[in-house]
């Protein structure tokens, strides 16, 4: 219909059809944003949940270790052993990391 309105309406309806383009790339560039918005969210939502779930493990480990060093069973050399161990396998990238 595009063309029949600038045919009809000369000026006015090249003018129509402009406004008209113009609405939908604003429409579209709206459901863009939005969709990049729910994507950032869900993302930081799940950023947050792995911050929460580090901490726990980090928690669980240092109580672990607590509680091998308080029945004996690992020494303060072991300790500083193992954090050296985590240390370095923490600092490896991502794809020489096991599996």
């Amino acid at each position: 219909m595009g063309w029949m309105k600038v045919l009809l309406l000369g000026e006015i309806g090249g003018q129509l059809n402009l406004q008209e383009h113009q609405r939908k790339m604003r429409r579209n560039r709206r459901a863009d944003t939005s969709k990049k918005r729910k994507t950032d969210q869900d993302q930081d939502k799940r950023l947050n949940s792995l911050e929460v779930e580090n901490d726990n493990l980090r928690l669980a480990l240092a109580i672990v270790v607590r509680s091998l060093r308080k029945k004996g069973n690992l020494s303060h050399e072991q300790v500083d052993h193992l954090v050296s161990l985590l240390d370095t396998e923490l600092k490896a990238p991502a794809t020489d990391l096991p599996k």
